[in-house]
């Protein structure tokens, strides 16, 4: 198999995509450490690992905080011996509109998308440079490159951030054999926000292949950068949309609607 013997960690492996790139990593021969804040399921999916064939351990721990992440990381060489894939899943939203946001709320996001996958590469990268190997993994959004209509300007900023860290990690890490790149979901069924049948309808009928991304199709290509089939992408953000942003347009009275709705379901709703 394409990854035989290799070592992952993927953050926020949970449920969602987490789930779906430690499925798909197992099932090309990969070791995962599974990492999530729920104990309950990170246990489901490393016994879904285990069932594979392949090794696996959840850990618990909170991608934001350093302490925590170097425990997560020195557990992952303790029990697999190095580390050679590393893949940032893990990420919050918060949507509501700018007028509504409070500062916490904005930390909250940028400190786990954003800040959470700095110290997480931050840290595995010594143990790839003695390798001289690695993969390193971010899951950033086409909202990057557009903005998110499904949720606030502090979504859209941290996924913005994580293509900029993506290209500096590549430049400084690409000398030692070390391959960085991002990942760009579009519209994809996840678990990260609330959608309504109608909303999931409306949505489809606008990208222009017709169906939304499920979480396995971003894990076919998270495999794909995870192996040596990769090793001449560098620095690259590759879009998962079924061609979004082709259609996407300035439907502020939808945008609007969305963003009052979320609101009211948050009790956090403001008039005028």
């Amino acid at each position: 198999m394409e990854l035989s013997g290799k070592a992952a960690i993927v953050t926020g492996a949970g449920g969602g995509i987490g789930r779906a790139v430690s499925i798909a990593l197992a099932e090309n021969g990969a070791d995962v450490v599974v990492n999530d804040i729920d104990e309950k399921k990170a246990e489901r999916v490393c016994n879904e690992i285990r069932a594979l064939g392949r090794r696996s351990l959840g850990f618990l721990a909170d991608v934001s905080k350093s302490k925590e992440v170097q425990a997560l990381v020195q557990k992952t060489v303790e029990e697999f011996g190095t580390i050679d894939i590393l893949v940032n899943v893990a990420g919050v939203s918060t949507p509501l509109l700018v007028e509504d946001l409070t500062e916490e709320d904005w930390d909250r996001v940028l400190d786990i998308n954003l800040k959470g996958t700095f110290l997480c590469s931050q840290t595995v990268a010594p143990i790839m440079k003695k390798n001289r190997s690695g993969k390193i993994i971010i899951i950033s959004s086409t909202v990057a490159k557009l903005l998110c209509r499904g949720s606030g300007p502090n979504y859209t900023a941290s996924k913005a951030g994580l293509l900029g860290l993506t290209r500096h990690l590549a430049f400084e890490l690409a000398h030692y054999n070390i391959n960085v790149n991002a990942v760009c979901p579009g519209p994809t069924l996840s678990e990260i926000a609330p959608r309504t049948a109608e909303e999931i309808e409306y949505t489809r009928q606008r990208i222009p292949i017709g169906r939304w991304s499920t979480p396995g199709d971003l894990a076919h290509v998270v495999v794909f950068l995870a192996s040596e089939k990769s090793r001449q992408i560098v620095g690259a953000s590759i879009d998962i949309d079924g061609g979004w942003p082709l259609e996407f347009g300035g439907d502020w009275e939808q945008y609007y609607k969305r963003r009052q709705w979320i609101a009211g379901l948050m009790g956090r709703r403001k008039e005028g």
